[in-house]
């Protein structure tokens, strides 16, 4: 053989190496990408959607809290320093009629720590009275746990369960706006 068939021959073999490589190799990486990119132009539309989604969400959400603004005053009444005292006794009222035993501690007026023991149940009740009654109540913080063995024994005198649970409620109440 000489060196002519040799360069053709090593030439065949180099293209046909580099045909084989691009059928094998190159080949499923180039459908790997294309179907890649198919998979990121789907996603692109599905977070268009969604992006569309949300601003209308968004914006149904304004409307309503701007409507709720508008007639919360038909809804709740905004307490006058007179009116706390007939608060105070609704709420020892909601807490009698729930069989909670309620302490009220005035913190700064017209913020309140409100400590609630009883059932769970009749704690949920005086809560959803809380939520649901005449009055506007913001809600500052609430904490709740069961009673433990060394909270019974604390309480001496007091007739507690290990079932029942005890709530902290700081409550702020608004106030019209000429008394804030």
């Amino acid at each position: 053989m000489n060196n002519n068939q040799k360069i053709v021959l090593l030439a065949g073999i180099i293209i046909l190496a580099i045909v084989i490589l691009s059928n094998f190799l190159i080949g499923p990486l180039i459908k790997e990408l294309m179907a890649t990119s198919v998979l990121a132009q789907e996603q692109n539309q599905n977070l268009l959607i969604l992006k569309k989604t949300d601003k209308e969400y968004l914006r149904q959400i304004e409307n309503d809290y701007k409507k709720i603004k508008e007639d919360i005053s038909a809804y709740k009444i905004y307490l006058s320093e007179k009116q706390i005292i007939g608060f105070i006794m609704d709420l020892e009222k909601a807490a009698f009629d729930s069989s909670s035993k309620l302490e009220i501690k005035s913190t700064k007026f017209p913020l309140f720590n409100l400590s609630l023991i009883g059932s769970f149940p009749n704690v949920m009740k005086f809560l959803g009275w809380l939520e649901n009654n005449l009055y506007l109540v913001n809600v500052e913080s609430v904490q709740m746990r069961g009673l433990t063995e060394r909270d019974l024994i604390s309480k001496q005198g007091e007739l507690y369960t290990s079932g029942e649970v005890m709530v902290n409620l700081e409550i702020r109440l608004p106030l019209k706006d000429n008394e804030k």
